[in-house]
Order: C-alpha cells, then structure tokens, then sequence
C-alpha cells in the first residue's frame, strides 16, 4: 500500500512530465549532415544527392523531388555554398529544419573523357558512307584534340558535323558531337599527316577554312537530307548543335582572364591568357600566367575560367 509521500512523488513526476512535453520540452529529431562533395549523374542536382548513406529511407524520400541545382558539365566541378543552397525556393523549412548544410559542397558529374579511337572510328564511318576509298587508313594516332571531352556514357553517339581543310599542309580539321548527350559542346580535332584525305576532299570541292563558315561533308547531305538552312542543315539534332555557336564568346586570345585554381579544401585566385575563345560552361586551353603552365579550364562566367588542381 502506498503512503503519501509515495503519492505525492508519483503525481510530481507525473507533473514534471507532463509540464515538460507541454513546454516542448520534448527533444527535436537531431539534424542529418549533408556530405561535403558528391558525384551525380544526370542534369540536375537533387537534395537526395546530398545525403549521407545512413540518412533515413522517409527523409530520402521526400528529398528525391526536390531540385537545388543544375549539375555540372560532365568532368567539370561545380560548387555549392550554404547561402545559395538556403536560398533555393524548393527547400522547404520543414526541410531546412531536419538537415545541417556544410559552408561548401563540390560536386563533380561523373565522367569520362572520350578517347581517340572513338573519334577516329566515328570519322571513319562518316568517310565510308561519303564512299571516300581509304577511311580505314585513319588511325587513332592520326587524330589531335585539342582538350579532353567528357561523357557520361558508353557511347555518346558521336556525329561529324563539318569538315575542312586545315591550315597544315595534309591536314583535315572535323567538327564532331556527342549526340546523345546534347548538353555536352560540339568540338573540332584535327587529322594530321593524311594528304589523301586532304587531296579527296579538295577534289570535291571543299575549300581552307573561311571565317568559321567551312563546307560540309556530303555525308551530312546524305544522312540528314538535301534541304540544308545554313552550316547545320534542317535536321533538330543538327539545329540543337547549332545553338552552341550561337552562345557568344565570354574568353578571347588575347585578353587576360581571372583563373580559379579549386580543390576540395581551397582556391587559389591567379590570372590567365586564353588560347582559345570559349563561350559558357567550354573547356579550353590556357597559360597560367604566374607559372607559364598551359591546362585546360572551364568558363563560368565573363573573363572567368575555373580549373581544378
């Protein structure tokens, strides 16, 4: 039988309980760290891409809808501060409230660069269905690029576009795509030491380079129709290509630009002289002037280039 005081000890912890939950004294559920860098796959970045591995399967849930940003171009690297990742109307404050964001997130799009060989190979079927005698003469060794293209799949699609004749006696510049991944810029290499090449095409009428305005290959009249608007021709995949061009230059030869040296724990501010002009989100060729390094860089805005180090 209980005596008073045990009566009155129970109906206190009961009031301190009670008092306690109606105060909101109840704990919050603690707040799930998201990770510091991230590799995604696809054209956005999602809050669910965020997340640690141990995060809970209804909190994943809710986060795979929603959106915080663009992914970057394959290969390249994109930053992420806490301000704009706060700032992003889709992140709820019931959201905001369950999840701790880090001062900085990287994010790199897992990629990988397209080799010569396949370059070569997409040449040469254009050449064999242009019925040119020797297509299986070019070799992987005979192509130049420039810099490294990144995709993300197994076989990009890739397209020649145009062709003309280079500056080098012998040589063959081609202009390619990756069709099925529009997102990533058409590009030019160059094919070296090939005067048959060189000499077939003359004979078909194809002239040196003008004014970035170059003849195409009857491959592009055959596989895409005789109804040709422009360089591009009618065909949409061919005009969503032509849209790159479009895009103005943000870098010139010429004139020096601000050059972003970004790590995972740092980045180092330093100027630079393009090689090449390159509009948004291209990669291209630079000189570091502090070190005299020539790298490759992405644009990320006017006179702005970003490389990783």
């Amino acid at each position: 039988m209980l005596n008073g005081v045990s009566v009155k000890a129970i109906l206190f912890g009961l009031l301190f309980l009670w008092a306690g939950a109606a105060a909101g004294g109840i704990q919050p559920e603690p707040r799930v760290s998201l990770v510091e860098s991230a590799s995604v796959h696809g054209e956005v970045v999602t809050l669910a891409d965020l997340l640690p591995n141990d995060a809970d399967a209804l909190l994943r849930r809710q986060a795979t809808d929603v959106v915080v940003a663009l992914a970057p171009q394959p290969g390249s690297v994109r930053v992420l501060t806490r301000g704009a990742l706060s700032l992003s109307p889709r992140l709820t404050p019931e959201l905001l409230a369950r999840i701790a964001i880090p001062e900085r997130i990287t994010l790199t799009c897992a990629a990988r660069a397209i080799s010569r060989k396949e370059i070569a190979a997409a040449i040469r079927r254009a050449l064999e269905k242009d019925r040119f005698a020797d297509s299986s003469a070019l070799v992987a060794s005979d192509v130049v690029a420039a810099v490294p293209v990144f995709v993300t799949s197994d076989d990009p699609g890739l397209e020649v576009l145009r062709t003309w004749l280079g500056r080098t006696p012998g040589s063959t510049s081609f202009e390619l795509w990756t069709s099925s991944e529009p997102k990533v810029r058409p590009f030019d290499v160059v094919v070296r030491n090939f005067p048959a090449l060189a000499a077939w095409l003359r004979s078909r009428g194809l002239r040196r380079e003008q004014s970035g305005s170059p003849a195409l290959l009857a491959v592009s009249r055959e596989r895409f129709g005789k109804g040709l608007v422009g360089p591009y021709g009618s065909d949409p995949r061919l005009r969503r290509a032509s849209r790159w061009r479009e895009r103005p230059s943000l870098v010139v030869p010429g004139k020096t630009v601000s050059l972003v040296l970004a790590s995972r724990n740092m980045r180092v501010h330093t100027s630079a002289m393009p090689l090449q002009r390159g509009s948004l989100d291209q990669w291209i060729r630079v000189r570091n002037l502090s070190t005299g390094q020539i790298l490759n860089a992405q644009v990320v805005g006017p006179g702005t280039l970003e490389a990783v180090f």
